[in-house]
């Protein structure tokens, strides 16, 4: 009796034992396709990249799946790429009676070698029930958490190809159907001061990226744009700090700054990397050393303000072409014009982090497209438009 009991007990020990381990090779199989699904349903949201230049600094694709799933979310949410950039923006009326927002993206990236790159990437997005666009992502930025994203890297398809799929998420400029356009903007911040963090209670957080990216979903004008934007409470990627330009083409141009964790909108046609909503630009050249900063009261009629940060030089340059427009009795510029604005304010790379042009942009509010010039060649226009 007593061996039967034992016997008994041991054949219940070892189907203990096989369910226990096919519980586990069931676990490990699905942990093993996990990756495999996720590549393949990422891979399956967007079309194949096509080189654009012959440089491999600009590519083309086509978003068809869903980003906003939990699955992409969930990558961005921990991922958060975005880094500090320069960049320069301008609005004005266009010679045919529409509007236009001129932009420089400077950043200079660096390969693995120490030389400058950059890799960005034109999104067209139709999301359903949201407003079509079309974006660029800085895709070297995922260079960032590890991975070797540089120009031409795209002509080559690897596993790490399925994070093009956050490519809507870290867009840091665009156009939607309805011709409101968005811009993101590096700032500078002053020694004692923050980075944002904001935590009011029931509002959604977003980084910059992000709240560009549900601006072009989901607003039509610059008035929808800073409604949605009082809503959501903005965050810091990596203690960096930065504003957002954005247009319409219903004569309208904001730019939104959150210092000290509160939500300044300023009304303005011009920014570069310095605070407008404030008035504190001489904290920046104290000692003599970044006098470019002043500019008198009379050669300020548009009584614009110099905050803390930097890109005077550019701003004055583009306020001086805008002013002597409105002297000769018009304001409205041709595309090629607002080009020639570009690229005067166009950097070289310097060493700094927020010189090195990657790309003008020329966006046609009314038009609803937008060109582009790479690094920057001028001789060269890529145009897209949004359907």
């Amino acid at each position: 009796m007593a061996e039967n009991i034992g016997a008994e007990k041991g054949h219940k020990a070892r189907e203990i034992m096989l369910k226990v381990l096919l519980v586990l090779g069931i676990l490990i199989v699905i942990i093993l396709l996990i990756p495999v699904f996720s590549y393949f349903h990422l891979k399956g949201c967007y079309t194949t990249p096509q080189k654009v230049d012959d440089r491999g600094r600009l590519y083309y694709m086509e978003y068809t799946g869903d980003y906003d799933s939990p699955l992409i979310t969930f990558l961005f949410d921990r991922l958060k790429p975005v880094r500090k950039g320069g960049c320069s923006v301008f609005y004005t009326e266009g010679t045919d009676g529409g509007y236009r927002t001129g932009r420089n993206y400077d950043l200079a990236h660096k390969d693995k070698n120490g030389n400058t790159t950059g890799l960005n990437l034109i999104v067209r997005c139709h999301p359903e029930g949201r407003y079509k666009s079309v974006g660029v992502a800085d895709i070297a930025m995922l260079s960032h958490i590890g991975l070797d994203y540089g120009e031409g890297a795209l002509d080559k398809e690897k596993l790490t190809d399925a994070l093009l799929a956050l490519s809507p998420y870290i867009c840091v400029d665009g156009i939607n159907e309805k011709g409101l356009s968005a811009a993101v903007l590096a700032l500078d911040l002053k020694e004692g001061e923050t980075a944002v963090y904001q935590t009011e209670e029931g509002k959604a957080s977003e980084i910059i990226t992000g709240l560009l990216r549900e601006i072009l979903d989901n607003c039509a004008s610059v008035e929808e744009a800073v409604e949605l934007a009082k809503d959501r409470n903005l965050i810091n990627t990596f203690g960096k700090d930065y504003h957002l330009f954005v247009s319409d083409d219903l004569g309208k141009s904001a730019v939104l700054e959150w210092r000290y964790n509160t939500l300044s909108v300023t009304y303005t046609d011009i920014v570069t990397n310095f605070y407008v909503a404030y008035e504190d630009a001489e904290d920046c050249y104290r000692d003599g050393a970044l006098k470019e900063a002043y500019i008198p009261p009379e050669n300020n009629p548009g009584n614009y303000k110099f905050g803390y940060g930097h890109g005077y030089e550019r701003f004055k340059t583009i306020m001086a072409v805008k002013d002597a427009n409105a002297l000769k009795g018009t304001t409205a510029m041709s595309n090629s014009e607002i080009t020639d604005v570009l690229s005067t304010v166009a950097q070289e790379y310097t060493g700094a982090l927020t010189s090195l042009t990657q790309y003008s942009a020329v966006y046609d509010n009314t038009g609803r497209c937008v060109d582009f010039c790479v690094y920057p060649d001028y001789s060269n226009v890529y145009h897209y438009d949004v359907e």
